[in-house]
């Protein structure tokens, strides 16, 4: 579970507007505290153990979250949330695996092909 990927899809929730919008904010808010946690713990600013607790609380919200978007009127909304319902542990492995990434972006660039580069 890719947490990159996922924010690109909360993001476009409060772009499009509507029913949406206050899952998509609140999503967002939830989304850059894990990250903003994520670089602290990364660059020992913070400890494991006070890591895992403060995105433990992170991971009461949108568990809540989750629990409004399934019933939202928004079909895209929904399918998002019970799309991420249904990876509910692979959100959260990077709180048991310290050295694991919340993103795929590492692995991406790494398989990805090198481009030849244009001349003249």
């Amino acid at each position: 579970m890719c947490w990159a990927h996922l924010a690109r899809n909360v993001e476009g929730l409060v772009i499009r507007g509507g029913d949406g919008t206050h899952i998509g904010v609140w999503a967002r808010s939830l989304y850059r505290s894990l990250f903003a946690d994520r670089s602290a713990f990364v660059e020992d600013r913070t400890s494991l153990r006070t890591y895992q607790v403060r995105t433990r609380r992170m991971q009461s919200g949108f568990g809540e979250l989750l629990t409004q978007g399934t019933l939202s009127a928004d079909l895209r909304v929904r399918r998002m949330c019970e799309d991420a319902d249904h990876l509910w542990p692979a959100l959260w492995t990077a709180l048991d695996v310290p050295g694991f990434e919340l993103t795929d972006i590492v692995v991406e660039r790494a398989i990805r092909p090198c481009r030849p580069v244009r001349q003249g």
